[in-house]
């Protein structure tokens, strides 16, 4: 990070994000943004919720995208779907209010940091029920025409989603569910809501297992249903920008975006997402062509997803390359944050690749934790700030963290558990005798969290404590040169 400066939480305008010619808008402001993708905000506690956004409000422009809304599936059940079923009396879908309450908290979350959201709505059919992660339109399918049985994926291919006029009409009640929603937590309207800087039709809709294109991937959703669905949404929310959420994997540009939807007054972005090759995607050096063939529809381009880099080098290329072409957003996969229990949620994506946390620690001292993370964090956190010709800052003060209860092992050694603040590298931790008015002495300099969930505690040396009796209080310490030092956690009495 060059030409460092104090960091300093902006204030970011509660009004709604505009698209223009290429580029994203803000209150008239540069709305460019680096960040990351969090695929399982939806489903996280409110402890976590915010924790990933105080871990967003540091980038310059703080912009997240969760994963679609689940439908009830061979790996999605009905506690956690937001679509269980299609009742033919009401003629609409069987909705999970518990699913739809958790995403009021992500978004009134959002709105409290000021961190914009984007959510797609329906997944992609990806070809088969093992790859399928989070119910998609083939489900969608079934529900409606009540295709049950152990063939029934199969027997879903003879519908066509994309063409079939009761699935099209049926498939907008979701988007009038979802927009016509009022937060239960803070009485806006989704409609109305600023917070979201995009509806995404979709995430990587092509015409993958579509009768009569089995299984072609080069092709994204059809224009036809990608114009119907935007005009839809924008007869309900005429200030949120919609994104054509196909993903088309083509060598070719002027193959990768539908052209109908490409003329659409009611389609504002269209996105792509570039992976390493090894994952089976293509790579990001399409960036520029991309971008600008969107731009010359007076379209403005989003990468949606990206990642999974093997080197820094190509990290370095990839902000290059956004940095020179007019691409308004992108977000790595993917960001993940404290767990309530203490340490981090984790996830892996195959071939040593892992999700990301911040400070960020490399090389990583667990199993599940990337070995670029610290550079990925940062390259990632110093574009947000070099795409808009400002500054960037040293990392933010960490957050408080909390200590949790105390316990004691089977040999009877004595410990607590903590929950990190967000951006703390290293904690100190402090102890007082009992009767000891809170004279505090330190007892630990560099107590680190960079472990899975549950199991970031701190084991109390018997020789030194006993039984640990007395009170404890830590705070987090922030990356190198500064070591910024954070507020004090709560106080743990053992008595």
């Amino acid at each position: 990070m060059s030409n460092l400066k104090p960091f300093s939480l902006a204030t970011n305008s509660p009004g709604f994000v505009t698209a223009k010619n290429g580029k994203l808008y803000l209150d008239g402001q540069d709305y460019s943004f680096a960040s990351f993708n969090n695929p399982e905000l939806i489903g996280a506690s409110d402890t976590e919720i915010e924790d990933i956004f105080r871990s967003l409000v540091a980038f310059a422009r703080p912009v997240t995208r969760t994963y679609t809304l689940g439908v009830v599936s061979v790996n999605v059940d009905n506690s956690s779907a937001f679509i269980q079923g299609w009742n033919n009396d009401t003629q609409n879908w069987i909705y999970n209010e518990a699913s739809f309450v958790k995403l009021d908290r992500v978004m009134a979350l959002a709105r409290k940091w000021g961190c914009k959201v984007i959510v797609p709505v329906i997944n992609q059919d990806y070809g088969s029920q093992s790859t399928n992660y989070a119910g998609n339109w083939a489900d969608l399918i079934q529900l409606y025409y009540n295709i049950n049985g152990s063939n029934a994926y199969n027997e879903s291919k003879a519908y066509n989603f994309w063409t079939d006029p009761y699935l099209i009409d049926a498939t907008k009640k979701i988007y009038t569910k979802l927009l016509s929603r009022t937060n239960t937590l803070n009485g806006v309207m989704y409609a109305h809501d600023s917070t979201f800087l995009a509806v995404e039709t979709g995430n990587e809709l092509n015409l993958n297992m579509t009768p009569g294109f089995f299984p072609n991937t080069s092709l994204p959703a059809p224009g036809s249903w990608t114009t119907n669905i935007a005009q839809h949404i924008k007869s309900l929310a005429p200030n949120l920008l919609v994104m054509d959420g196909s993903l088309s994997r083509s060598n070719r540009t002027e193959d990768k975006f539908n052209a109908t939807a490409l003329v659409s007054p009611h389609v504002d972005l269209f996105s792509y997402h570039y992976y390493d090759v090894q994952y089976g995607q293509l790579p990001f050096y399409d960036i520029p062509a991309d971008a600008a063939y969107i731009q010359s529809f007076g379209k403005t381009f989003v990468i949606g997803e990206h990642g999974f880099y093997p080197n820094t080098s190509q990290w370095d290329h990839f902000y290059k390359l956004q940095s020179c072409s007019p691409v308004a957003g992108s977000m790595v996969w993917g960001l993940r944050g404290h767990s309530d229990s203490g340490g981090f949620a984790t996830h892996g994506e195959g071939g040593g690749i892992f999700s990301y946390h911040v400070p960020g620690w490399s090389p990583p001292v667990v199993a599940d934790f990337d070995p670029l993370e610290q550079y990925v964090v940062a390259a990632t956190y110093s574009a947000s700030y070099q795409l808009l010709d400002q500054d960037v800052p040293f990392y933010p003060t960490p957050w408080a963290p909390t200590i949790l209860s105390s316990n004691t092992t089977s040999n009877h050694t004595a410990y607590f558990q903590y929950i990190g603040g967000a951006w703390g590298e290293h904690y100190e931790i402090y102890h007082a005798p009992p009767n000891n008015d809170g004279e505090w002495r330190q007892v630990e300099n560099s107590s680190r969290d960079n472990v899975g969930a549950g199991l970031a505690n701190f084991t109390i040396n018997p020789e030194g404590f006993g039984n640990g009796n007395g009170t404890w209080i830590m705070r987090g310490v922030g990356v190198p040169p500064l070591l910024p030092k954070g507020p004090w956690s709560n106080i743990l009495t053992i008595m």
